[in-house]
This record gives C-alpha cells, sequence and structure tokens, in this order.
C-alpha cells in the first residue's frame, strides 16, 4: 500500500465524511479525491512527467494536501518552500531542486515570482485570492477530467524533498520516498492512538515535516481542520467552533496560547489529545499545560531524516503517573522507542553504550531517508549501513526512556566538564518568572567556554540576572550554573516557531572574536 491507495480507498469508504475544513470551506473525501485527479490531469498536460519536481510555496490551505496527493499518484516529487523563508533560502532551495512548476499564494505571489525568474521555473501557479498571477490553480484544474489517475509506483521512488528548517545553516533536502512516507503516516496514526471519530486540527507549517500532520486523517478518514498559519487566539476559536479532539504544537505554540490573555474566554473541553514536539518541553511547562487544558499529552521525538516518523513516543499514562507522582524526571523524557524503529545509543567510534551512558543517537528502520538530494557527502556522513545518526546527544534509562540531552554542536565544555543546555534550561525553567530560556556556551580564556543563558521573561514580572544565578545554585553543578545572564524579549525562531539556537550561539562567537 502507497499513499494513492489510502487516500482512493478513503474517498470511497469515507466519499462524504469531510476531509478538510480550510478557511471555513468543508471538503468531502470524494471532492478531494476527484480535485487531485484533476489536478493530475492538469500538470500531465503542461508536460511535467514522473520525477519532475512541484514546488508549493504558501500557506496551509487544502491545495497543499492536495498537491501532495497529486505527487503520490502522478509521480511528481513535491517540494515543500516554507512561507516564512526569505529570499536567500528561497532561491536556494528552487536552485537545489530545480522545480518545473511553483504555487504560490497572495502572501508568497512576489518573492516567489522573482524567484521563479531568477531560477528559471517555467510556470507559476496562483492559489486562492488576489495572487495577480495569470495561471489561477481553481481556474486551470476546473475543466479537466475527474477520472481516477493510478500509475505504479515502487516503495522506494521518490515522493518529496524535505527540506530541514536549517538550525544547522541552509535547508537540507531530505529525499522521502513513497515507502517511506506510508510507513511514517501508518506508524504514526497507530502510536498516538488516532481514534476513527477524531477531529484533528493541522497547526504547523507544512512545508517540512508537519506535511505528515496534513495527511494524518487520511487512514481513518478523519476530519482536517487546517490552520493556514499559526495564531494563538485562531488556534483557541478552531478548537471551540470546530470541537476539535486532538492537534499537533510545538512548544512555542502551548506556551503562546495557555499564556494569552483570552485563554479563559474559549471552551476547549472537546480537546482529549495534545500531541507535541519538534523541541524540549520543561518539566514546569508541560505541568502547566496539563493544568491548563485538562487533556491527554503525548511528547514525540523525531526528524525530518525519519520521514516525520516520530521515533519515540511518552505516552499519556506516564504523563498522568510523572505529574501525579511528581516525577519531573520522567516529563524530561523522549519516552520510550516506537515499535517500527530500533535506537542506539553510540559512542564516537559508533560502539553501541549502556543505559545510563551519553552518545549520539541513532536510528534504524523503514521510515529512515535514503539520503539528501544531490549530497553524497552528507548521506554517506549521516546514514551508514542503514543506521541514521541523528546528531543529538541522548541516553536511555534503566527503564528504557529515551533521554535527549542536545545537539551534539551544542553541548558545552567547560574546563574539562560536559555540560549539555537542555539540563541548565530546565532548571531555569521551574523559576516562576522565566517564560522561555536558551542556554549555549560562549568562548572563555581561563574555562574554554563558560554557560551563558538568554532569558525570556513573562508579562509584567522582574528578576535580576544574580537571582536567576542563586535559583540555579542548589539545583545543578556549579560548572553547569550560567556565569551570564541576558534578558531577550524574544528568540531567533524557525519556520516552525522553534528558537534557533545556533543563533544565539553564534552571535556571542562573533562578539568575542570581534
Amino acid at each position: 500500500m502507497l499513499l494513492q491507495d489510502l487516500l482512493i480507498r478513503t474517498a470511497e469508504r469515507k466519499r462524504n465524511k469531510i476531509a478538510y475544513i480550510s478557511n471555513d470551506t468543508a471538503f468531502t473525501w470524494s471532492q478531494i479525491n476527484a480535485r487531485v485527479n484533476q489536478l493530475c490531469a492538469f500538470l500531465k498536460d503542461l508536460g511535467i512527467k514522473k520525477g519532475d519536481r512541484v514546488a508549493y510555496f504558501g500557506l496551509d490551505f487544502h491545495q497543499q494536501a492536495e498537491v501532495m496527493f497529486a505527487c503520490a499518484k502522478a509521480g511528481f516529487i513535491r517540494v515543500g518552500v516554507n512561507w516564512r523563508y526569505g529570499e536567500r533560502e528561497v532561491n536556494y532551495i528552487f536552485e537545489d531542486s530545480g522545480p518545473k512548476v511553483l504555487l504560490v499564494d497572495q502572501k508568497t505571489a512576489e518573492l516567489g515570482k522573482k524567484g521563479a525568474k531568477d531560477c528559471s521555473i517555467p510556470f507559476v501557479i496562483g492559489v486562492g485570492e488576489n495572487h495577480g498571477l495569470k495561471h489561477d490553480y481553481e481556474t486551470c484544474i476546473r475543466p479537466q477530467p475527474m477520472n481516477e489517475i493510478k500509475m505504479q509506483h515502487k516503495q522506494n521512488d521518490i515522493i518529496s524533498l524535505c527540506y530541514t528548517t536549517g538550525s544547522t545553516g541552509l535547508p537540507k533536502g531530505a529525499i522521502w520516498t513513497q515507502g517511506n512516507l506510508i510507513n511514517s503516516l501508518v506508524n504514526g496514526i497507530l502510536h498516538m492512538g488516532l481514534r476513527k471519530d477524531d477531529i484533528w486540527m493541522h497547526a504547523l507549517p507544512a512545508a517540512g515535516v508537519p506535511i505528515v500532520s496534513m495527511l494524518v486523517n487520511c487512514y481513518w478518514g478523519n476530519t482536517n481542520v487546517l490552520m493556514p498559519y499559526f495564531d494563538p487566539e485562531l488556534a483557541l476559536r478552531l478548537i471551540e467552533e470546530k470541537k476539535v479532539t486532538a492537534a499537533l504544537f510545538v512548544p512555542t505554540m502551548i506556551q503562546m496560547m495557555t499564556s494569552h490573555p483570552k485563554f479563559d474566554e474559549y471552551d476547549v473541553s472537546t480537546l482529549r489529545l495534545i500531541t507535541y514536539g519538534s523541541s524540549p518541553m520543561s518539566p514546569t511547562n508541560i505541568v502547566e499545560t496539563f493544568n491548563k487544558f485538562n487533556c491527554d499529552l503525548q511528547q514525540w521525538y523525531g526528524s525530518t531524516e525519519n520521514t516525520g516518523a516520530w521515533v519515540s513516543f511518552l505516552d499519556p499514562d506516564e504523563h498522568q503517573f510523572a505529574i501525579h507522582n511528581n516525577r519531573t524526571d520522567i516529563l524530561a523524557s523522549c519516552g520510550r522507542p516506537a515499535s517500527h524503529v530500533d535506537i542506539k545509543i553510540v559512542d564516537d567510534n559508533g560502539v553501541e553504550v549502556p543505559a545510563g551512558q551519553s552518545g549520539e543517537i541513532t536510528i534504524k528502520g523503514d521510515v529512515i531517508v535514503p539520503g539528501y538530494w544531490k549530497d553524497e557527502v552528507k548521506t554517506e556522513r549521516t546514514i551508514r549501513d542503514g543506521w541514521l545518526y541523528t546528531g543529538d546527544i541522548g541516553r536511555f534509562d534503566e527503564e528504557g526512556r529515551l533521554y535527549l540531552l542536545d545537539r551534539a554542536k551544542f553541548r558545552i565544555i567547560t574546563g574539562a566538564y560536559n555540560v549539555f543546555p537542555v539540563e541548565v534550561e530546565n532548571v531555569i525553567n521551574e523559576h516562576p518568572s522565566v517564560a522561555e530560556v536558551c542556554v549555549v556556551g560562549v568562548p572563555d580564556e581561563k574555562w574554554g567556554e563558560v554557560v551563558l543563558a538568554e532569558v525570556r521573561l513573562k508579562p509584567n514580572q522582574s528578576v535580576t540576572d544574580s537571582q536567576i544565578i542563586n535559583f540555579c545554585k542548589d539545583k545543578i553543578a556549579r560548572y553547569k550554573v550560567p556565569k551570564r545572564i541576558v534578558f531577550v524579549s524574544d528568540f531567533p525562531r524557525g519556520a516552525t516557531g522553534k528558537l534557533l539556537k545556533l543563533e544565539v550561539k553564534n552571535k556571542y562567537q562573533k562578539a568575542v572574536l570581534k
């Protein structure tokens, strides 16, 4: 079974069930499937063939899903471009992937047109209203036949180039295959426990990994409420109006909702499950989320290179146990490995280490990508004998829970000691005045590196740097206590809202070099 089979069968079984609610317009599964067939026919009329790239650069309306489904059916390769990207990132992806067709909307039309001209993309099509382009998506597909389109594809055929968020530099194009994607969808749904009657809400930008969140409803034929972009009050309103029962957020989004001044004005009681991931969430914030939403929580750990297939889960029952028994150590974990992957912690020589010892997290399974688009060096360095070397530092505890300590490149070596930023961040986040924190290592003549913490305070809160430092002293080893605190109004963020620690770190590296 591949994604095209899943769509065709769901459209037959659930033909009149609402598949997507997009900008307050509802589309049934039979309508979505018919529109996908029309899109395939139109693109073929343009001369687009199997293996050609089709890029989508816009907000998350139903057309985003339709393009992905069309690529699954016709064998095109979908390229997602996040609407928050700047000109340098956009043109890099265009040049790297070489799309034949680009779809843009009102938000991205100007930058998209310029990039298409600079990068010689033959066809540019406007989605939605007021895009100002000659070719309009609805006008183009409307006269096309709705006849079923189904081609023969192999598990290892490429279906998408998924560009990373660029937290380590310019985005890298991870190759997703047909087999990768269907394994990701099915195993993710089974592990999260999505129910047949759930109403799912998609809230993350689908250009990258979150496209899986946009497609996750295809298995059971659920309704998916699409947020074109994230806004905390819009999210709360949609949960109330559409009676959303399950959703995926990144921790920053959750904080924006729980701290919103109108939070208590909205009825979020239909929400039974919040899943979260993409970046660490402190135990303090997890407990606050549990108390505010009064629903089950589930943490997911995964990456672009495992096709968005989350490879470990801290399930709702473990959240409940940890919260009611004050086991903050459990809340600091990523839970237990999923059944569809193997996970090992290895040392610098690739040798597996015992529980309790830290090392690099490596993952193996059918969701691991075959490599990176046009980058053999990166592929050989990252994927070895089928194992994905994530660059994440972690450890297992004696009960089999996985702990994500940090990216290898963010490990701080002060004197002869290793400090993992997340350890310090979790402690500072316990302070009642702190909303968010980012810990990095900065060069120091005496110690090599010292610990620095950038801190964002909650509204109307005041605290000094010495108070933050003193707060840490009896909770962690002295060498882990920050030597410097810098208060900020916000942090640099990536396309999903994830804090970009590398930019914070580089700021201080450059300052020292100067």
